[in-house]
């Protein structure tokens, strides 16, 4: 019953938008390297979080895409992390990288990240402003010129 409530209010936020502006919760997650990431240390960035699972389909599909607008906006202080939610298995996600011929930085997702992100499925794509609140909450497979909209407006933003 929990898990249908939290479905039906995220789908609530994120139709109507309710959802952008409140602030993405803080995580601390292992990267492919083995180096810890705050979330919160990141705050000035616009940040990209791609929640996906390295069996994914829809994921294999829009991440390249995903990376084509990290590798654009890179330099103009756009950070980007794929969360991989199915597997710890370093070797795999560099396989899985390799593949899809990506350069964002992977972090290893836990059950309380997903819990606290309400991750029903994949991908799921947050965009966070400088302030590290919700800029853009996308669910499923979308036109990746949303994304590249979003974070124009957002990188205008002071």
């Amino acid at each position: 019953m929990k898990k249908v409530l939290g479905l039906i209010m995220l789908l609530f936020l994120t139709c109507n938008s309710y959802g952008k502006g409140l602030f993405a919760p803080d995580f601390s997650l292992k990267d492919e390297n083995g180096k810890i990431v705050h979330l919160y240390d990141l705050k000035g960035n616009i940040v990209m979080l791609s929640f996906c699972s390295t069996h994914c389909k829809k994921c294999k599909k829009i991440l390249p895409e995903i990376n084509r607008i990290y590798n654009k906006y890179k330099d103009k202080g756009v950070k980007a992390f794929i969360v991989v939610i199915d597997t710890d298995d370093i070797n795999k996600i560099r396989d899985f990288k390799r593949k899809l011929g990506i350069n964002i930085p992977c972090l290893i997702g836990t059950d309380e990240v997903l819990k606290r992100y309400r991750i029903l499925g994949t991908p799921s794509i947050f965009v966070l402003n400088r302030e590290l609140r919700f800029g853009l909450i996308l669910l499923g497979l979308k036109d990746p010129k949303l994304i590249e909209k979003r974070i124009k407006k957002l990188l205008e933003e002071k």
